[in-house]
């Protein structure tokens, strides 16, 4: 369903952006990828993790995590000025509400999986190309916990949409290659999280979700 939801939406805006356009050039396809390091806001799993695990004070789950990510994307260019895209992150983090004793408490595994529909704004220079993103998709997240010492475990499992503002800039390696840094701000939605009877991760009034706000910063290779 995610997947049709992002056809449809990038077909469509695609013929938006190019009906009526006088200055249209041959559409260029171009892909590419790379890695980044994020700034996340998740308060509500850092609040459900501390009062699950009952962690001291020097292990208490905070709200803001850095945590890796891994960046795909593509697009077809339109115009010299204009292009449609597909950007696709993933971020995977574990917590442990015990982190100096090796298997005991409690473990948050959590993976965010974030395709976004993109429509980008180029300037170029001789030397750089600057752009400007936002847009809009289908996010999907996974929390895993685990109570280390018994091995026991629980999967939950949500959908939302995501938003996401970026900046980048590229420079060219040769005729084929640019490298780049992007920068980006991005907010999920998935707010309700289920394993598969329905059931929700609460504890003592606390509810787990991935909602969270994502700042990050990306090194990325791009192909033309």
């Amino acid at each position: 369903m995610a997947r049709l939801w992002i056809c449809r939406a990038l077909l469509g805006c695609v013929a938006l952006a190019s009906v009526g356009n006088a200055q249209s050039i041959p559409w260029n396809i171009r892909a590419g990828g790379g890695l980044g390091v994020a700034l996340v806001s998740m308060p509500a799993l850092s609040d459900y993790a501390n009062a699950v695990g009952n962690p001291s004070i020097q292990d208490r789950v905070e709200e803001f995590q850095s945590v890796g990510e891994l960046a795909a994307f593509g697009e077809v260019r339109l115009t010299d000025s204009w292009a449609m895209g597909l950007f696709w992150g993933r971020i995977v983090k574990t917590i442990q509400t015990n982190r100096g004793v090796p298997a005991a408490g409690w473990e948050f595994e959590t993976t965010l999986s974030m395709p976004t529909v993109l429509v980008r704004r180029s300037l170029e220079t001789e030397s750089i190309s600057f752009q400007v993103s936002g847009g809009v998709g289908p996010y999907r997240g996974t929390l895993v916990q685990r109570y280390l010492p018994a091995g026991a475990e629980n999967s939950y499992s949500g959908r939302g949409l995501g938003w996401m503002v970026q900046a980048s800039a590229f420079a060219p390696l040769d005729e084929h290659f640019l490298a780049g840094v992007a920068a980006d701000l991005r907010w999920s939605d998935v707010s309700r999280l289920t394993d598969g009877a329905g059931n929700a991760p609460t504890y003592a009034g606390r509810t787990a979700d991935l909602s969270l706000f994502h700042l990050s910063l990306q090194f990325l290779l791009l192909a033309q």
